[in-house]
């Protein structure tokens, strides 16, 4: 077994708040609500002290896709009378690389990128038109598919350099199950079943969504949060990490350190343990 380190989002000066919690984890959901409740209430990496210690780490060692420098701004439409969309304009509209957030309409004719939670003839038109197409479902459309929490997990196993050995996921709906798995607090252990993508999946028993990810060298990972928030916040991320000119589709472990610096940045705590030989 090799020595372990910890892998987390850190703050340099935590604060404490009692009650037992995680600074580390109350810091960044402080951070996480600054971002979503105002268009411009997220900071730079560079305006605060926060510091992600090990993604730039694997990035300089050239073991993940480094992220996506534009030259320029982009242009997103989201597709509308989605809620959950909402949340994805507003973390968008505070990172600089983004110029404009608006709505899909049949006459948009100017979007860089088109976000919707799964492909429609709206996605097909956007995409016919020259814009990049992001959803959580496959649509074989230049950009982004499959964008989902889960999708989390071959992002953190990409920038360890390894495969994922297993996933598991608790959210609110999820279902009970017969096997066993162990989740960090507030969601502790549970019982849950295993799909046909090999996730296994379990009832959170609380508003919060926990995942958990095995690599095969034996590193493990977790991601505890609002379930709307992780959603929104993956959506905005693959728009952030997606290529511009990329001439097919893509999945998130293509794009993975861009993927995983956006989806720190927009406030999400990623803990657990790196094993090193």
């Amino acid at each position: 077994m090799g020595r372990r380190t910890h892998f987390c989002r850190l703050v340099s000066r935590p604060h404490s708040i009692g009650d037992g919690v995680d600074s580390r984890y109350e810091t960044a959901q402080t951070l996480r609500r600054r971002c979503d409740s105002s268009s411009r209430g997220c900071p730079s990496p560079e305006a605060t002290e926060t510091r992600s210690l090990d993604t730039r780490r694997h990035l300089e060692a050239g073991r993940s896709t480094p992220p996506v420098r534009r030259p320029e701004r982009v242009r997103v439409a989201l597709a509308p009378d989605e809620p959950l969309l909402q949340r994805v304009g507003r973390i968008l509209r505070a990172h600089d690389s983004v110029e404009n957030v608006g709505y899909w309409a049949e006459s948009t004719r100017s979007a860089d990128f088109f976000v919707g939670l799964e492909t429609d003839h709206r996605a097909e038109l956007a995409s016919a038109r020259g814009a990049m197409v992001v959803t959580g479902d496959h649509h074989g459309l230049r950009g982004m598919e499959g964008v989902s929490v889960e999708s989390l997990g071959s992002v953190l196993a990409a920038v360890e350099g390894s495969t994922v050995s297993s996933v598991s996921i608790a959210s609110p709906g999820g279902r009970s199950g017969r096997i066993p798995t162990t989740f960090p607090a507030p969601v502790g252990r549970r019982l849950g079943s295993k799909g046909d993508d090999g996730i296994v999946r379990a009832r959170s028993g609380a508003m919060v969504t926990a995942l958990v990810v095995e690599c095969s060298t034996g590193s493990r990972f977790a991601v505890v949060d609002d379930p709307q928030f992780l959603a929104a916040v993956c959506l905005a991320a693959a728009v952030l990490a997606c290529p511009r000119e990329a001439s097919r589709t893509l999945q998130t472990a293509d794009v993975a350190g861009g993927f995983l610096e956006a989806v720190q940045w927009a406030g999400v705590v990623i803990a657990g343990e790196i094993v090193r030989g």
